[in-house]
């Protein structure tokens, strides 16, 4: 029993050490930034809350594996290399509504080590490189053009309505974005958080509260803030008009992420706001 206690402390104290740098992250747009940019650069095949602990644990880390694959490639770990700790998720099939579906119920940490920690046999595969396209935000880009091309992107997915005519900010109804014609600036946040909305929050299987949805969105804001250098200050008090105990910030992290890459880079046959942004 002590074993399996020191397991479940450690595993809960990687989910806790998820949650403190997501913290970090919203209150330090640099971080966050840098953050992008780690992923982007090494990690972006890797599940968005384990890039976080290896982020937190050696950001100088380029690629990672366990003691076996590195053996497999044919690489030695150093004599006291540190290992990284990371989580795997524990997968069953169930049976939901007549279809087999994979269930996470569970998580094991497992140990792996970054190249740097590694020694090249004569027999060490020579690992491929990563190309990245990542290009780091910066105010070379007017506001008016960057709200423009943005809602251009958006548009691929759901037509987007700028109006007098509305009280919030912004709404959608899974069929149409509606914004409130206000500064640019305004107006790009408002764009990122109902389009975060639209991505996630329209599925009937998955339905959340109220306060997870809003806090998911308006984490989704904030990435395209930082990533921009706009003014995001306002943005954190939004947040903490929603949050609560029920709130998981890694999932709303995860969750806004992941629709903030997809509106950045693409996704299949749609473009990405890179893209529009270096064919000028």
């Amino acid at each position: 029993m002590k074993n399996a206690r020191e397991f479940m402390s450690v595993i809960e104290e990687l989910k806790g050490n998820i949650n403190d740098k997501i913290k970090d992250f919203l209150e330090n747009s640099q971080e966050l930034k840098d953050f992008i940019d780690f992923r982007k650069k090494h990690f972006y095949n890797y599940s968005i809350r384990n890039t976080v602990l290896i982020y937190k644990q050696d950001r100088s880390a380029s690629t990672v594996a366990g003691f076996n694959k590195w053996k497999e490639l044919g690489y030695n770990i150093k004599k006291g290399a540190k290992a990284i700790k990371i989580l795997v998720p524990l997968i069953t099939n169930r049976e939901k509504e007549g279809k087999d579906e994979k269930y996470v119920y569970g998580y094991k940490y497992a140990n792996v080590f970054d190249i740097k920690s590694t020694v090249p046999t004569d027999k060490a595969v020579k690992l491929p490189t990563i190309d990245t396209r990542m290009k780091r935000g910066n105010s070379q880009y007017r506001i008016t053009e960057l709200f423009k091309r943005s809602k251009e992107i958006v548009e691929q997915y759901i037509p987007v309505e700028v109006t007098d005519e509305l009280e919030a900010k912004g709404m959608t109804d899974g069929e149409k974005i509606y914004i409130r014609k206000d500064r640019y600036a305004a107006m790009s946040g408002t764009l990122m958080h109902e389009f975060t909305h639209y991505l996630n929050h329209f599925d009937e299987e998955n339905i959340k509260s109220t306060n997870q949805e809003e806090v998911e969105a308006e984490v989704g804001a904030i990435l395209y803030g930082s990533y921009f250098n706009l003014d995001i200050s306002g943005k954190y008090k939004y947040i903490a008009l929603w949050k609560s105990e029920k709130v998981r910030l890694d999932e709303a992290f995860d969750v806004a992420l992941s629709s903030f890459e997809q509106f950045l880079y693409g996704f299949n046959d749609k473009r990405g706001l890179i893209d529009l942004l270096e064919a000028k």
